[in-house]
């Protein structure tokens, strides 16, 4: 699932599929990860996320095919105990 915070002037049109109403994340860096799995239990394809973590903890960048695997559904993120945006080491690079 995509999603971008709505504003009041932004059209509401056919092609909105749903609008949610949401506290905003303040996501932390790489080095607050406590290193348990949660992420990675989570993700529905088994990707290696808390490897990936701890691999942008130094500098590493994520393999291409994990990058094209990855279906970008922010469950990794959404369920991290230290608030990391798992999402912005996976796909950003």
């Amino acid at each position: 699932m995509k999603c971008h915070a709505l504003y009041a002037d932004d059209p509401i049109t056919p092609q909105t599929h749903c609008l949610i109403y949401a506290v905003p994340i303040h996501f932390s860096d790489p080095s607050t990860c406590m290193g348990c799995g949660t992420c990675q239990r989570k993700c529905p394809l088994k990707l290696p996320v808390a490897g990936l973590i701890k691999a942008a903890k130094h500098g590493t960048l994520v393999p291409i095919k994990i990058q094209k695997a990855c279906i970008r559904c922010n469950a990794c993120g959404y369920f991290c105990k230290a608030g990391i945006d798992t999402m912005r080491y996976i796909i950003s690079q």
